[in-house]
């Protein structure tokens, strides 16, 4: 993408071609909330900012882009949208700058409701995201993002994921999503194992135990 590249709003074109305006959060924070402010008229511009790295600070604009995106509160056609850019995003990204690609996988993850339509749609792209990403950065992001979605599934999509993070725990190529997946089956991260029911805490704490048995703490 070149610079002479157009957007519908000012602020998309901003944020694109002025690196310091980019790098300011307070600035940048304001600017992509008025983006999202105009959709569905913006969307061509936020597909365009997260396709595209022209300065340093343009994971810092990714990131900001997924923290503040309310996929519930969007139209439907809006919403849609942000979900396919939120899934091409996470099987392509390729670096943890900024946390973008952790922030996407939460985009998604923080916004699931027990037995939605909408919101199982959500936890599959997830689900696929943690699997098929090509890169690490982006198995991490949606796993990141099945955590949240944990606090509130119904029971047979519970079991379903946690069975995929111990799948992962033994066959993910990475040795850092590894160490990830043993930590939250384990009862770290993101994921409030105590509000979960027994059954399913007894499930990830054997799917961990039975690959990691003797790792303890936080993966580095």
């Amino acid at each position: 993408m070149n610079r002479q590249t157009k957007f519908r709003t000012r602020e998309a074109a901003r944020l694109y071609r002025d690196a310091r305006f980019a790098a300011n959060q307070p600035t940048r924070v304001d600017a992509v909330d008025c983006i999202l402010n105009k959709l569905p008229r913006s969307l061509l511009d936020i597909e365009k900012l997260l396709g595209s790295f022209p300065h340093r600070a343009s994971y810092e604009v990714h990131f900001t882009i997924f923290c503040l995106i309310s996929l519930p509160d969007r139209d439907l056609r809006s919403r849609r949208k942000l979900q396919e850019l939120t899934e091409r995003y996470l099987m392509n990204i390729d670096t943890e700058a900024a946390r973008a690609a952790w922030m996407a996988g939460g985009a998604l993850g923080f916004r699931c409701r027990k037995l939605g339509r909408e919101d199982a749609r959500e936890i599959k792209i997830l689900e696929r995201c943690a699997v098929r990403a090509r890169y690490r950065a982006g198995r991490l992001g949606a796993i990141h993002g099945l955590q949240h979605a944990l606090d509130d599934c119904d029971r047979a999509t519970g079991h379903r994921v946690v069975r995929l993070l111990g799948d992962m725990v033994q066959n993910d190529p990475s040795s850092k999503v590894r160490d990830y997946v043993y930590w939250i089956l384990s009862s770290g991260g993101c994921w409030d194992q105590d509000k979960a029911s027994r059954p399913l805490r007894e499930l990830a704490r054997r799917l961990g135990g039975k690959n990691f048995p003797s790792m303890r703490g936080a993966p580095r």
